[in-house]
């Protein structure tokens, strides 16, 4: 899936690190990190490793790839990692759906729509 960089270049969209929140982000694939289906993009590579190792620190409300119900995961979700993706899943029935067919879960459809 292509990130939405240039989009939110295009429309002059500037985001705050979401790991040091005084600084810009960067908008750009090298310092973008996804988690689920959310886009991350940080200050500097540091920025981005730091994020890589806590990811849940970071983040909030995560969007399940299977239901695709908003959930804040916890250090007791479940976690797959998969392609270049780490994803958190809201219950243990949403994880063993993604885990029988990931390619089916690992991207979005197109004119999803955020269901709360």
């Amino acid at each position: 899936m292509q990130g939405p960089d240039t989009y939110l270049r295009d429309l002059g969209i500037s985001l705050a690190c979401p790991v040091h929140p005084e600084r810009p982000a960067v908008i750009d694939a090298e310092h973008r990190a996804f988690v689920n289906w959310e886009a991350y993009y940080f200050s500097d590579a540091q920025a981005r490793a730091e994020f890589a190792a806590a990811p849940l620190h970071f983040a909030g409300r995560l969007t399940d790839p299977v239901t695709h119900r908003r959930f804040v995961a916890t250090d007791a979700s479940p976690r797959r990692d998969y392609g270049e993706r780490v994803y958190y899943f809201a219950s243990d029935q949403t994880v063993a759906r993604f885990d029988a067919d990931p390619d089916a879960y690992a991207t979005p459809m197109p004119g999803m729509v955020e269901m709360r």
